[in-house]
């Protein structure tokens, strides 16, 4: 584990340090997604419920909550295969609606890189690449753990491309009007199936 490596480095504290990095890193992801969660279902039912984000946040926590009462991690693996189809369909609604906008295409849209802007950038890159602190316990849990690195190869291959096609078809549809969360972009019913995926 990494925590092992930070003992092997620095025997007094490498290993309570580096639990305690990875301890902040995934409270950061579950708040991030705790948030996400919530922000979805506020704008799902904003016109007949108007509650503030914190609330909606909450109730996100406690609808997930059982899922820390699981057993064993292998059922918590099934609610992950689920997420993975309703990622897909997330990507597959985003692109459909950037591709259903291809009469608004252009690429004098393209703006030239600002490193005002990379700051941004680079924290939504990096999020959706959080998994390595977890990449350890994968290894060890693995049937086959020689090809560990065949599948990490393809995942973060798969990822890199559907990212930047995704980039690519948003910024050639909203233009300088693209916003970080690319769904804000959208119109209502497109951005109500990402919002019902995204509680999925």
């Amino acid at each position: 584990t990494y925590a092992s490596i930070g003992r092997a480095c620095w025997p007094f504290g490498g290993y309570a340090m580096v639990l305690l990095v990875q301890c902040v890193e995934l409270l950061g992801v579950c708040s991030l997604s705790l948030l996400l969660m919530g922000s979805s279902m506020q704008t799902l039912v904003m016109q007949w419920a108007s509650m503030p984000l914190n609330v909606w946040t909450a109730i996100a926590a406690l609808v997930v909550l059982p899922t820390v009462l699981l057993p064993r991690l292998t059922q918590l693996g099934w609610l992950s295969f689920v997420g993975v189809f309703t990622i897909i369909g997330v990507v597959i609604t985003i692109l459909a609606n950037s591709v259903s906008k291809y009469h608004e295409w252009s690429f004098a849209n393209f703006d030239t890189p600002s490193l005002n802007h990379f700051p941004i950038a680079l924290g939504i890159i990096v999020f959706g690449y959080a998994a390595h602190g977890q990449f350890p316990a994968f290894h060890i849990r693995m049937e086959k753990p020689l090809r560990f690195g065949f599948a990490l190869n393809v995942a973060f291959s798969l990822m890199a491309v559907l990212d930047l096609i995704t980039a690519v078809l948003g910024y050639l549809a909203y233009g300088q009007e693209t916003s970080d969360v690319l769904s804000q972009n959208m119109s209502t019913p497109w951005n109500n199936i990402i919002n019902v995926l995204l509680l999925i």
